[in-house]
Parts: structure tokens; sequence; C-alpha cells
């Protein structure tokens, strides 16, 4: 899944655990009361999340007078919100059926 945000390009990535089986479409299915084929097309599903990323940065603010220069830290803490969407495509069950 692509997802959208800034900078860091090549290290941002997600990963998606499905916990159950919930399409076949593609999968070999046959009617035998109809005599058609079901299911036999593959499909895509769109999928979409919602996140948001908070980030925390730190730099130095210098003043320089006369009599030389005050530093101190700053830290700030930003974020922003976003969607990531993608298409899944199921094209198949991932096994073949055995029937007796």
């Amino acid at each position: 899944m692509s997802v959208p945000g800034r900078g860091l390009e090549a290290q941002k990535q997600a990963k998606i655990v499905f916990k159950e089986d919930w399409a076949l479409d593609g999968f070999p299915i046959h009617n035998m009361m109809t005599g058609e084929d079901m299911a036999v097309y593959p499909k895509k599903y769109p999928v979409s999340v919602n996140f948001k990323v908070t980030y925390q940065y730190t730099y130095i603010v210098c003043v320089c007078g006369d009599d030389g220069c005050t530093c101190w830290p700053v830290t700030e803490t930003r974020s922003y919100t976003d969607t990531a969407t993608a298409s899944l495509l199921v094209n198949g069950a991932g096994t073949i059926p055995y029937a007796s």
C-alpha cells in the first residue's frame, strides 16, 4: 500500500493483515443447481486507512549582540492526518477445491 506523507519516501510502508477470508472472486466455483459458473472473474476491492503522524523536532535559536550570542534549543511537536488508499485484487482462493 502506498502511504502518502512528507519526505522519507523510501521509508514509508504499511502492512495489512486480514483476519478472515472474505471473497472468492476468480475461484472456479460451479453451481450444479443452475449450471452456471460463480465468482469466475477476479475483482478489485478498494481498501483505505485513515492515519495520524505525530513528529517532534528540535532546532537551535541564537540571538547575538555586542556581548556575544545567547543560544537555546526549541522543541516543537507537529502532526498531520491523511488517508492511504489501495486496490486489493482477489483472484481465487489460493487453494484447489476438493470434493468427494
